[in-house]
């Protein structure tokens, strides 16, 4: 059994899904298996997928039945994992050389650690770099999912990601059930993600009912501390407004906060 799981969920990217395999192929740390959910591609991702597990018996691939996103595709066969550490890599993000033998450094010399994570290179669409310090956001680190390794054992004791959250509040709400305690952060860049603007970003709506259900779900959590709480009502006021709906009750929560 490899020490670290890795899963990728793609759709449609026969394009980019090889770069991102090819830096899991080229890390210095080498105990790991990879699972790749081909979510329902309609292009030649599939064929390129088969490729590589010709090349790797590290890498498994399986073909969903039906599409069902980035994050449900693959939750089930995250939560059934055996490895020790889990590592997430969106199809259109890579990893630099040392990412998992730095990551898991750390995680085997901090047995209280839930999650190890590092900072990002994001591309935009005109090809800019741009340092994303992961530790800093609002209302807590804005940890983005090429940059975290999870600690297997605590994440199946958690019974994994909520099956009610479908995008990156999955994960939102996973760092909140534990509390961000003992969280290591590792200061350098580690990962690249080309973060283009997806449908998620577009449907603010859906942003916004997701965030609701997770303020609904940790809302004595977040009652301890006003500045967090009204942070995300104004967050959801501001995706709810974007999104073409009334918002303006959730600035009254803010406020009343």
């Amino acid at each position: 059994m490899s020490k670290v799981n890795i899963f990728i969920s793609t759709y449609n990217r026969a394009n980019l899904i090889g770069k991102c395999i090819d830096s899991i192929l080229a890390q210095t740390f080498k105990d790991w298996s990879l699972l790749v959910v081909n979510d329902k591609s309609t292009d030649n991702t599939l064929e390129v997928l088969k490729s590589y597990t010709k090349q790797d018996k590290r890498i498994k691939v399986i073909a969903a039945k039906e599409n069902l996103g980035p994050y449900r595709s693959k939750a089930s066969y995250l939560l059934s994992s055996k490895g020790k550490y889990i590592a997430i890599l969106d199809d259109d993000d890579y990893w630099l050389p040392t990412n998992l033998e730095e990551r898991v450094k750390v995680m085997e010399a901090n047995s209280e650690c839930p999650v190890c994570y590092t900072d990002c290179w994001r591309i935009d669409t005109k090809n800019r770099w741009k340092y994303w310090n992961c530790s800093i956001g609002n209302p807590f680190p804005n940890i983005l999912s090429p940059s975290a390794l999870l600690r297997g054992s605590t994440y199946r004791e958690l019974d994994g990601w909520d099956p009610n959250l479908y995008y990156y509040h999955a994960e939102m709400d996973y760092y909140l059930r534990l509390g961000y305690k003992n969280f290591i952060h590792i200061a350098k860049p580690l990962a690249v993600t080309t973060a283009p603007i997806s449908q998620m970003s577009l449907n603010r709506l859906k942003e916004a009912e997701q965030l609701d259900y997770i303020v609904e779900k940790h809302i004595d959590t977040l009652r301890k501390d006003k500045k967090k709480l009204a942070y995300f009502y104004v967050r959801i006021g501001l995706h709810t407004i974007e999104g073409k709906g009334k918002g303006s009750n959730y600035f009254k929560y803010a406020i009343k906060v």
